[in-house]
């Protein structure tokens, strides 16, 4: 992580000492254009007054060259400036990950919270301080939502798993490519979504039905130009543009509804489009090694002499030059000089007959390379974590200095696992906070993070293909008339009906209908437990209930016994958070209740 530390700060400062100087020149700009604005006008003003008509000309036609000249550089710094403030951007962001500080991003993947997921809720996936939060890097809207569906699948692949370990692996070297990419992503209305577009671009439907039609619409305003010139020449009179454009605005008006309602579907598109041509123009400018990412990258070829991201820039320039409709009298002087309407929906129309069906599998490029981007930053800023072994051939997980991904490491307990035989349970008691929960969730959020191809917060991981169940949060719902009970009870359901699918599962079980008497609560998690142990299926339960420890004396192929425990020193406690073999030997609540001040007998 040190690694990591050191080349953000050196980036962050650079960007910062780059900007400083561009907002100088920017100043520096600013006071040479109004020093201009001022000489020409003076100069102007002079040179009319003595006459001098040849020189005032070509002295107002210099000024207004050199004018627009400086606009166009101050333009152009502006566009640096705002550049290097999302590179600024980018490598605070990776500063604050690497100190712990990222739960103040503000993109959490709060809108894929799923109370009734399998596992993503109870492992913290998405909202505040979440998995989504620490990692994602992804702007477009295909790219978050490919990165969210990447954190919660359950049909694992192996070898797809093998090709993402290896891609990642690759683009963690490519920083300098990563933070150009995200740069483009950070580009406006890049997280805006492309349905309403990429549902016009699939439709096979023309907006004239007729070629010839389009033909006579394209290749009128030149007649009509002809024609006013030629009048012009002949007659001296303006007469005959009149009539023609006028001709023109009859044939927008009967045209209007046919061109208003094809603009309407792909319009105020071409800021997004043309920030998913810069994405794809740095997936197409760069050479990648790995199978996935070349692979992913061949979806850009057109099959024609021109680049994916080329055909994006220029739809773009369609969709942006329709924008004239935002403006009545622009609209109007357009359409009557020019057919404007009817010509920007015919080249549209055009891209999309040669290219529409292409644009979703672009996009969607660009979403597995944001995703794969987002999951590569484990590995950059964390090079001593392991790649997982996802096995065929063993059933279980196997771990060493296994620790929770979100907790900073100055505070992160590792430990050690060891549950490779089908049908395992293990049954993990102990003290209040002594680390029961966080260990279960460091099982599951690591073997997330396994699937998703990503490296693991350990130093050895293995872990069979299992579809992840968990019943940690359970709350009520008054609205549904719920209790916490009967909620528990149907997350149970689905965990006792995916196991007797015959599918090899991994359930994660915290305290066990805690909201019923202990007689209760002790029989009826014996049922369940019972009723979840197969061969195919991993378990991991933890519990106060010390009877439940009985199980692994009664089999001990099925069910072990781990614990977690405390000391006691000076009227206070301490946890070590190392998991231990064999069931807990203490008890702490009466010792935390007098702890707090809370007087007993």
């Amino acid at each position: 992580m040190a690694d990591a530390i050191a080349e953000y700060k050196y980036r962050f400062d650079l960007s910062k000492k780059q900007i400083e100087l561009i907002q100088k020149r920017i100043k520096r700009i600013s006071n040479i254009r109004f020093g201009l604005f001022i000489v020409v006008s003076i100069g102007a003003v002079l040179l009319y007054r003595s006459n001098e008509y040849v020189f005032l000309t070509i002295e107002v036609l210099s000024g207004c060259v050199a004018f627009a000249a400086a606009v166009l550089w101050h333009n152009e710094l502006y566009r640096k400036r705002d550049r290097l403030k999302n590179v600024m951007k980018i490598n605070e962001m990776g500063l604050k990950r690497c100190s712990g500080e990222w739960g103040e991003f503000k993109d959490s993947g709060e809108e894929f919270v799923n109370h009734d997921h399998a596992f993503s809720w109870d492992l913290d996936l998405y909202g505040k301080h979440s998995v989504y939060q620490w990692l994602c890097t992804c702007h477009t809207f295909y790219g978050r939502t490919f990165f969210a569906k990447s954190l919660q699948e359950q049909i694992i692949d192996v070898d797809y798993v093998l090709k993402k370990q290896t891609a990642i692996q690759e683009l963690s070297g490519l920083l300098d490519w990563r933070q150009e990419f995200e740069v483009y992503g950070l580009t406006a209305k890049s997280g805006d979504n492309p349905e309403p577009f990429l549902k016009w671009s699939e439709k096979a439907t023309r907006t004239f039905k007729h070629i010839s039609s389009s033909f006579l619409l394209r290749i009128f305003p030149y007649l009509s130009l002809i024609v006013g010139t030629v009048g012009l020449l002949l007659n001296g009179t303006l007469l005959f543009f009149a009539l023609m454009y006028s001709i023109q605005l009859m044939i927008w008006g009967l045209t209007y509804t046919k061109t208003a309602n094809s603009i309407r579907a792909f319009e105020k598109n071409g800021s997004l489009l043309l920030s998913y041509s810069h994405l794809i123009e740095a997936i197409e400018n760069r050479k990648f090694s790995s199978e996935l990412l070349e692979n992913r990258k061949k979806d850009l070829i057109t099959g024609k002499n021109v680049k994916a991201s080329e055909v994006l820039r220029n739809i773009s320039k369609v969709i942006n030059a329709a924008e004239v409709r935002s403006s009545a009298m622009a609209l109007l002087l357009a359409n009557a000089v020019w057919l404007w309407d009817a010509r920007c929906a015919i080249k549209a129309d055009k891209i999309k007959h040669q290219y529409g069906l292409c644009f979703r599998r672009w996009i969607e490029v660009i979403g597995t390379f944001e995703t794969l981007a987002s999951l590569s930053i484990v590995r950059f800023e964390h090079p001593q974590w392991a790649f997982p072994i996802i096995s065929k051939d063993k059933s279980g997980i196997e771990t060493r200095q296994m620790g929770h991904p979100l907790l900073k490491e100055t505070i992160c307990v590792r430990n050690d696992l060891d549950l490779l035989q089908g049908g395992s349970v293990a049954i993990i008691t102990g003290s209040n906070m002594s680390g029961k929960s966080t260990f279960l969730r460091s099982i599951g959020v690591n073997i997330v993070l396994a699937y998703s191809g990503s490296p693991v917060c350990a130093s050895y991981f293995l872990c069979s293909p299992l579809q992840i169940y968990s019943s940690m949060r359970i709350n009520d719902d008054l609205s549904s008339k719920v209790s916490t009970f009967y909620a528990e009870l149907l997350r149970i359901k689905k965990i006792v009906e995916a196991v007797k699918s015959d599918v090899p599962v991994l359930f994660l079980l915290d305290e066990l209908f805690r909201g019923t008497n202990s007689q209760d609560r002790h029989d009826g998690a014996v049922a369940v437990l019972h009723a979840l142990s197969n061969q195919k299926s991993i378990g991991i339960i933890s519990t106060h209930d010390m009877d439940l420890c009985n199980l692994a004396e009664r089999d001990k192929t099925k069910f072990l016994n781990y614990h977690f425990e405390e000391h006691y020193e000076d009227h206070t406690i301490t946890f070590d958070y190392k998991i231990k073999h064999g069931p807990s030997m203490t008890r702490n609540a009466m010792f935390l209740i007098r702890m707090i001040g809370i007087k007993t007998d």
